[in-house]
């Protein structure tokens, strides 16, 4: 189970860094045909947008799985410096709050989504239909939702959770 996690999450990643790099690329392409060659691509800056869109969506969740955000830490070392249980508390509260942010956007993701499929909503230059446009909302939601619940569910075990600084590199294999 542990090694199929590991295969889902590498390809988690992977995916990540792809549509990063297709933002990316695309941008310069477009730039370069625009500016270079005089020669405008109507549907680039759409499908940037879009793609975008999903890796941020996508993408939140990795950032709070190994607490890649930008946090003031003053109150919680001054915790847990005192007392284990303080901390421990604080860090239920986090893991609360983080669970509530993701299950409201899950909710309000999966409900917009189905509003655009009943819709039958496209967009402009592409045509892609709008459905597809959020569904990353919810699927983010949702990998936040069991992340969080796996990180309440650690926090009560008898081994403490595996902490993560930020700083840990994330291997691609």
């Amino acid at each position: 189970m542990k090694k199929a996690l590991g295969k889902l999450n590498r390809a988690y990643i992977l995916l990540l860094i792809l549509m990063a790099s297709a933002v990316t690329l695309l941008g310069i392409y477009q730039v370069l045909a625009r500016y270079v060659f005089k020669w405008p691509i109507f549907w680039t800056e759409e499908v940037i947008r879009y793609v975008y869109i999903a890796t941020v969506m996508l993408g939140i969740n990795f950032a709070a799985k190994t607490e890649a955000y930008t946090a003031i830490t003053l109150v919680s070392d001054s915790i847990a410096r005192r007392s284990k249980t303080g901390y421990k508390v604080l860090k239920l509260i986090h893991h609360l709050v983080q669970l509530i942010f993701f299950a409201l956007l899950m909710y309000w993701g999966a409900r917009l989504a189905i509003h655009a499929g009943n819709q039958n909503q496209f967009s402009s230059a592409v045509k892609i239909p709008f459905v597809l446009v959020y569904l990353p909302i919810p699927i983010g939601g949702l990998m936040g939702v069991a992340d969080a619940v796996e990180k309440i569910i650690m926090l009560f075990q008898a081994r403490p959770p595996q902490e993560h600084t930020g700083s840990e590199e994330v291997h691609v294999v």
